[in-house]
């Protein structure tokens, strides 16, 4: 009771003081402000002593009174009018005093008085304090320090500013200019990022006649149009393609003369053609048996060989259930072998050899009692490996009459069930094919012409009208059919398909506040040269692109963890297996000693990878000192005048010299690196090619940004804005937009000839023909061949173009806001013009197998992190913000930024996690129906395994056990005109039959 007595009259001292204190301050009393804040009036404190008197006069001693009659400021009773009156006329020297020592006044007196306060409550040294005195204490300080906290945080400000930026003016329009343009992006972020960006996540293109919610602006826009497609081409989804082919090969034909036909090859020349068996026997274990008697031969021709090629392909493939069909081009100078997978008995007998892994069919989970929503991209069904019991187990725990295409996903024709779709049946003829053969060498040395997997037309239409039209090039949101994509292509075209058009949505919410960023800057540089509006754009910016490059990396990175989970990639093992070219000795597996794998020695790697990066270094600086004289020579030596047009084009021819010259010695490199798999390769040669190309793209900007200023030139002149804007800002955002338009003009001038290449030779090559018969017609197969081929090294090239226009953002678009723009343009002209390309006039791309973008990823982040101190080193520079500022300052402000950006990066990371929600559903969902599955199928086994003996296993051994085993499956049978092939009758051979395509 007496605490909260003593509470409320504390309390009620308070508001009395508060009051006097505002009535003496309004009377004139001329008490400094700053000093009436830190202490009550002493008509305040009288008040509050009686108060306090009268409420503890019956309960207190008098020594407890006695300190309850003390000043509530710690001073002695008997002194606080004069003290206070004294305290209250300010000092006559304290104006002239800087703020520090007029703080560290108040501060004394403050400790003073405590002290004084203390010693006349009887507390001095050795005695203990009152707690009901220290708590009215510590209430009484309560607004003393709510008061004096303004003060002080100004004081810490000033004192901080002087000491690491010492110069610089305070500017209060610098600081709220720049926090208003960055709270207004963030918040159209937040709407774009959050309403109007959407994922590509459909199940395929046969959902968009289903009625979906749209979910953002702009999907119900796009649904619509799937299905006004949708209607046009599924009115067709009846007819079967023209062909029922999946992979054509191109051999010389040998009765038309090739220059290099006669050429004399030795006989070991061709063991780089047979692929070594784990068993290390390959000589009596390789179907290739024609091929390997001409082996055993001296030497031998290259016609020869050609012929012991196709001999082989026509055995080997049909005795592994391939159909395989030989016919004549129509100019008579190659063959062409069709090669197929059709009959569903040989596709399950391959998928159970590899241990396929299979979807399950949706209707089949309903079927267990799993009820999901059907429309949800999470609610995919899990992927399974193949197994050729699981009809008879289902039987066992009460599913009847059920079948195997009831179990998994059909994915074949319509009117044609089968569990392979076209990529999984490539997949299956291609890993026997290079398992015995390597088929890239052959076509590399010239005993093959070449190889490609045949389009099917009635999904290439479709991908054309939902993907593939250059009239989609206006189309913002950015549509691509993924799941489809990756149906058609593989998964490594669609993880780059992906990457590009997430951020060309990104760049897509970015380039509105470039646009207003670019506009404000130039307009305050023509009207003023440059002032408050110029600088705080320039801080803007830079904190807004640390923020969109986070949260646009963040995207992808669900992105592709959403799709990596829908394809079931994270269950498997590797995707990679080892390459032909790969050297080493055969030794015990460490799995299994009783198989013997190749193994290369750890120290010849070493040496061989330490000397490559020492030559990849010596490129890199060879670069460096091409690229600093070209700085020096045309940004020195040549008028302003020249310096637009000379420059530029020495600096193009430059980088296509170096290109033209560095790429060849990179792959040359990199096999000699011997690397064991495909995707170590390609990911060895990514950053090699990045390292040189970064340099070549990258250093003429940054000796701009860093070293040009402190030239005896300085910095060149801009041509007609005179020479008070003679800056290197304005020099950097011409030569970025030069360069970025040059990639987008190359590019488009690629495509175009891409495509006048393709129909210039098909026209005269049916030209010639028609000649000799006007009726001759080529077969849409056959014209494939003629068409553009997509490589490894393709796609490289246009990704790597795609992150470096990407890099010239996060480097130097804080100072260059205008590189948005035109990044955005290449963006989407590559994106679109790829899409024509891939489904118009370009080969089938070989379906790879692949877990992601690879390095690139990780090539990103890093041009985030150097982008933020590059920005950060360019705005301190040359930005208005720091004009005439020490270096003390710049570094401090530099210092500054990184740490704000590495702040901003770590928050976007922690709030945006590599799995969203959606992933983690469709994970949980998927866990719950393997779940159920395995339960299922265990009961089945039970019963199965208590009701029927185990069969005796059999085995098939030696080069002809695989065909033996199949031939037990199914009926095998040769390939056709057979006999004509290895009678060498070539001239029995027919030419396909002329179709159109529909």
């Amino acid at each position: 009771m007496k605490v909260w007595l003593t509470l409320l009259a504390v309390s009620f001292a308070h508001s009395s003081a508060s009051n006097d204190t505002s009535a003496s301050a309004g009377g004139g009393h001329g008490v400094e402000p700053l000093l009436n804040r830190s202490r009550f009036s002493a008509d305040g404190a009288r008040s509050g002593r009686l108060t306090l008197a009268a409420a503890n006069s019956t309960s207190r001693s008098d020594g407890s009174a006695a300190v309850l009659h003390s000043d509530l400021t710690g001073r002695p009773r008997g002194s606080e009018v004069s003290k206070g009156k004294q305290a209250a006329v300010p000092h006559p020297e304290d104006d002239d005093l800087p703020v520090t020592q007029q703080d560290s006044g108040l501060r004394r007196g403050r400790k003073k008085r405590a002290s004084a306060g203390l010693r006349a409550r009887g507390h001095g040294k050795g005695k203990a304090l009152n707690p009901m005195d220290r708590l009215s204490d510590e209430v009484e300080r309560i607004p003393t320090e709510v008061q004096d906290a303004p003060s002080r945080s100004e004081s810490t400000y000033k004192s901080f500013r002087r000491t690491f930026f010492p110069g610089v003016m305070h500017n209060p329009s610098l600081v709220w200019i720049s926090v208003a343009l960055v709270a207004l992006v963030s918040l159209w972020f937040v709407l774009y990022f959050g309403f109007v960006y959407s994922a590509d996540r459909e199940d395929d293109l046969g959902c968009m006649g289903n009625e979906m919610d749209p979910g953002s602006p702009g999907h119900q826009a796009r649904l619509r149009r799937l299905r006004d497609t949708g209607a046009k081409l599924f009115s067709r989804l009846g007819r079967t393609d023209p062909s029922a082919t999946d992979i054509i090969m191109v051999f010389h034909h040998p009765k038309h003369f090739y220059d290099d036909g006669p050429e004399a090859v030795e006989g070991k020349q061709l063991d780089q053609y047979f692929i070594v068996q784990k068993s290390g026997a390959w000589l009596g274990n390789t179907p290739f048996e024609t091929l390997l008697m001409e082996r055993e031969k001296p030497t031998t021709t290259k016609n020869e060989a050609r012929i012991a090629v196709l001999t082989d392909m026509c055995t080997f493939l049909p005795e592994l259930g391939f159909e395989v069909t030989p016919f004549c081009s129509i100019d008579g100078d190659e063959i062409f072998l069709r090669v197929s997978l059709r009959k569903e008995a040989t596709i399950r007998y391959h998928m159970k050899r590899v241990r396929w892994w299979c979807q399950l069919n949706p209707r089949f989970v309903e079927r267990m009692g799993v009820d999901q929503p059907a429309e949800e991209p999470a609610s995919s069904p899990p992927y399974v490996p193949y197994s050729a019991k699981v009809c008879d187990r289902l039987k066992q725990a009460g599913f009847a009459d059920i079948t195997i295409q009831d179990v998994y996903r059909d994915l074949g024709e319509p009117g044609k069930p089968s569990l392979a779709g076209s990529v999984d049946r490539i997949r299956l003829i291609m890993d026997q094919i290079t398992e015995h053969f390597d088929i890239d060498a052959a076509v590399e040395n010239g005993l093959l012409v070449g190889y490609y997997p045949v389009h099917e037309q009635r999904k290439m239409e479709m991908l054309r009208e939902v993907w593939g039209r250059m009239a989609l090039v206006l189309d913002m949101s950015f549509y691509q059919p993924l799941q489809a994509m990756r149906a058609y292509f593989g998964s490594r075209v669609t993880f780059f398909m992906a990457w590009t058009g997430l951020y060309c949505k990104a760049l897509c919410g970015l380039l509105v506040p470039a646009i207003l960023v670019t506009v404000l800057m130039w307009s305050d540089w023509y009207v003023s040269g440059g002032g408050v509006v110029l600088a705080a754009s320039q801080v803007a910016f830079g904190v807004l692109i640390i923020l969109w490059a986070a949260v646009a990396f963040r995207l992808y990175q669900q992105q592709q963890g959403f799709l990596l989970a829908d394809w079931d990639w994270n269950k498997r093992q590797s995707v990679g297996r080892d390459r032909p070219a790969f050297q080493g000795e055969f030794v015990p597996s460490d799995l299994n000693a009783r198989i013997m794998m190749r193994r290369a020695s750890p120290t010849k790697l070493t040496i061989s990878r330490t000397a490559s990066r020492l030559i990849v270094a010596s490129m890199c600086l060879l670069s460096l000192a091409i690229f600093y004289v070209w700085s020096t020579v045309f940004q020195v030596s040549v008028t302003a005048q020249d310096l637009n047009i000379t420059a530029y084009v020495v600096l193009g021819i430059l980088i296509k010299v170096l290109d033209l010259i560095y790429t060849p010695i990179l792959l040359m490199l990199n096999e000699f690196e011997n690397y064991r798999t495909e995707p170590d390769f390609n990911n060895a040669l990514i950053w090699k090619t990045f390292s040189i190309q970064s340099i070549t793209y990258y250093f003429p900007f940054l000796y701009l940004v860093v070293v040009q200023r402190h030239t005896t030139a300085g910095c060149p002149s801009v041509m007609g804005l005179g020479s008070a804007t003679a800056d290197c800002v304005m020099s950097l955002q011409i030569e970025l937009v030069a360069t970025l338009l040059t990639l987008t003009v190359f590019r488009l001038l690629e495509v175009a000839w891409q495509v006048w290449h393709i129909q210039h030779n098909l026209e005269e090559e049916i030209a010639r023909v028609r000649l000799e018969d006007e009726s001759l017609h080529r077969h849409p197969m056959e014209e494939e061949s003629k068409f553009y081929s997509f490589e490894e090294r393709d796609f490289l090239e246009m990704q790597l173009q795609l992150v470096i226009s990407l890099g010239f953002i996060l480097l130097f678009g804080a100072v260059a806001p205008i590189t948005v723009i035109f990044s955005f343009v290449l963006f989407v002209v590559q994106l679109r013009a790829t899409a024509w390309l891939m489904t118009h006039v370009a080969r089938r791309p070989l379906p790879r197998a692949s877990k992601g973008i690879g390095p690139w990823r990780e090539l990103v982040f890093g041009l985030m992190v150097v982008g933020i101190f590059v920005s950060g080193f360019a705005v301190a520079i040359h930005g208005e913000v720091l004009e005439g500022a020490p270096l003390l300052a710049r570094l401090s402000f530099v210092l500054l930024w990184c740490s704000a950006g590495f702040v901003a990066l770590g928050v976007v990371t922690y709030s945006m996690p590599d799995e969203d929600q959606e992933t983690t559903l469709l994970n949980r969902r998927r866990a719950y129906v393997e779940a159920e599955f395995g339960a299922r199928q265990d009961e089945g086994e039970l019963k199965i395994s208590l009701n029927t003996p185990t069969p005796p296993q059999r085995g098939f051994g030696g080069k002809k056990g695989l065909a033996r085993c199949l031939s037990m499956v199914v009926d095998l049978k040769r390939a056709e005109h057979y006999e004509a092939v290895l009678s060498h009758d070539w001239d029995s051979i027919p030419k396909m039959p002329a179709k159109k395509r529909e």
